[in-house]
């Protein structure tokens, strides 16, 4: 294998926007969800992930309302948000936000 097929396979990492990360962590999922007023809800995080089929975009999506808009109740509460990251940089470029209008958050997503 050649060095650029090595470097071109090598994994990435995608940094997401810090207002997705909660800051206090915690096995138990009560004591996250009272311990974070930011960040994703305990045990929903980025849960739909798709690669455009030209393999340029990655499009994650959150499973659940993060805290501090599920906090702001009425229709901020299903807000789901939609990270869209170019795949040669890996950083964000886009973040969008779906009204979830039935059910209790997403599991998966297609490109």
């Amino acid at each position: 294998m050649s060095s650029t097929a090595s470097a071109e396979s090598a994994p990435r990492v995608f940094q997401l926007p810090a207002h997705l990360f909660v800051s206090n962590l915690s096995p138990i999922g009560q004591t996250e969800i009272d311990g974070n007023t930011t960040g994703r809800t305990a045990n929903k995080g980025m849960e739909g992930l798709a690669i455009t089929p030209d393999g340029k975009t990655l499009v994650g999506m959150m499973q659940a309302a993060l805290e501090q808009d599920a906090a702001q109740g009425k229709a901020a509460k299903k807000l789901l948000r939609i990270e869209v990251m170019d795949t040669a940089s890996a950083q964000t470029i886009h973040e969008f936000a779906y009204g979830l209008t039935d059910g209790s958050g997403v599991s998966e997503s297609f490109a």
